[in-house]
């Protein structure tokens, strides 16, 4: 496997994965596109649980023309793979 996170956040908790997009749609369809990369987020996620010592604490795409983020979390932590939308929000500056 290889490939490049767009940023990857390290907490005292564990790391953020987030995942640039350039879409300029509304905000109200956000959270549809980004239901159309979780397989990308999912394998990311995958495989920074795969590094000992490494908790993943969220995933978030980040559409960056509309300012705006969606968080998509695993319907199952320990499985990754699969992941939902969360809620979605504006970046305020």
């Amino acid at each position: 496997m290889e490939g490049v996170l767009d940023l990857l956040l390290e907490t005292p908790e564990g790391v953020v994965v987030i995942d640039h997009k350039s879409y300029p749609g509304a905000p109200s369809t956000w959270e549809k596109k980004a239901l159309e990369h979780p397989p990308q987020l999912a394998a990311d996620a995958h495989a920074l649980r795969m590094v000992e010592g490494v908790t993943v604490r969220g995933c978030f795409v980040h559409f960056a023309l509309g300012g705006g983020m969606v968080e998509l979390r695993a319907r199952d932590p320990q499985r990754g793979p699969s992941l939902v939308r969360a809620a979605h929000g504006h970046v305020r500056g």
